[in-house]
């Protein structure tokens, strides 16, 4: 997904995949692969500009928390530590936690093994405190 940083963005990258098209939701950009899985997704958040790229070994070097429940399959990406005021599901299966000031401070993908790729899974399970 092309981003400038002057656009005040968190880029969450999943994969290497090339996006095919992107849904602007509610201000998450949610980009998809030819075949409708998620490539990576750009949220409005209280540290952007930044990259949180699930390919690289360091993440990108960006500090969240990444927690991974195989049993629920369910990735939590914990991006800051403001206080919670509430979540939008803005895709099928993709949830945004709000802090008061309604920036992005968190990321909940249930299904995920359905809707992430599985070079993707890899990266976040590598990432991941697995539950």
């Amino acid at each position: 997904m092309n981003t400038r940083p002057s656009e005040a963005v968190l880029v969450v990258h999943f994969c290497a995949a090339k996006v095919d098209r992107v849904d602007d939701v509610e201000g998450v950009r949610v980009g998809y692969d030819d075949g409708g899985l998620i490539v990576d997704v750009a949220v409005p958040a209280r540290n952007a500009p930044a990259l949180l790229d699930f390919g690289r070994h360091d993440g990108g070097a960006f500090p969240a928390r990444v927690t991974y429940d195989a049993t629920a399959d369910a990735i939590a990406v914990d991006l800051d530590t403001s206080p919670y005021a509430d979540s939008d599901e803005v895709a099928p299966g993709l949830i945004v936690d709000r802090d008061v000031d309604g920036l992005v401070r968190g990321l909940e993908i249930l299904n995920a093994s359905r809707l992430l790729s599985a070079e993707a899974m890899s990266g976040v399970r590598k990432r991941a405190i697995l539950l």
